[in-house]
Parts: C-alpha cells; structure tokens; sequence
C-alpha cells in the first residue's frame, strides 16, 4: 500500500511538471507576473466561430484609424499572455484592447494599472 502511495505521488509530481512545461503556467523570466500591470484598456469578448482580432476590434467600436495595427497585435498579445491574434479559438473569452478615441459610450471597458 505504501509503494502504490509513492508511485501516485511520483506521477502526479511528474504530470504537475509536464503540464506546467507544455502550457506555462508559471511566467516566462523577465514578463510581468500579472497582466493587469499593463494600463492598457480592454473589454473581454467571447469569440464565435469566424472572429478575427480587427473584426472584433471594428464590431466593439468601429475601426480605431489612429492606431496602427501592429500597435493592436502587440495590445492584444500584451493582455493574453503572449497569445498571437491568430490563435484565437471560438468559445474562448480573450482580453480585447479598446482605444478610447473612438468608441462607443455603451461599451463597458476594463481599465487595469
């Protein structure tokens, strides 16, 4: 009964590691702990299937045309721990940026510092 103990001890300690290696659970060295340190204003969407960043971006409120848009890739890569737009998967709720120049008054915005 011992020995089974330490053998689910042993894999559950070598699956914690596994999966804390394959997904990065814990920061990369030199990121900021919390994303929330970013100041950047955001709003969390959920994607449906076919949702691409800048759609998402002009269906919140309309195309931000002082903003560049690699300025808005590096925004929203910043608020979703390094997930590049193009990884998205419908279903799945993701930090936004909103650019305050040009949106809509009904549109509640999360501001963080």
């Amino acid at each position: 009964m011992k020995r089974l103990f330490l053998l689910f001890i042993s894999l559950l300690i070598v699956y914690s590691v596994f999966y804390d290696l394959k997904h990065g659970t814990l920061p990369k060295a030199g990121e900021p702990a919390a994303e929330e340190e970013s100041g950047i204003p955001y709003v969390e969407v959920s994607v449906k299937n076919g949702d691409t960043l800048l759609s998402i971006i002009e269906n919140l409120e309309g195309f931000p045309e002082h903003v560049e848009i690699s300025r808005i890739v590096e925004d929203f890569m910043g608020l979703n721990g390094g997930l590049k737009p193009e990884q998205m998967k419908p279903g799945k709720t993701y930090k936004i940026p909103v650019y305050p120049g040009e949106r809509s008054s009904s549109l509640s915005i999360s501001e963080n510092h």
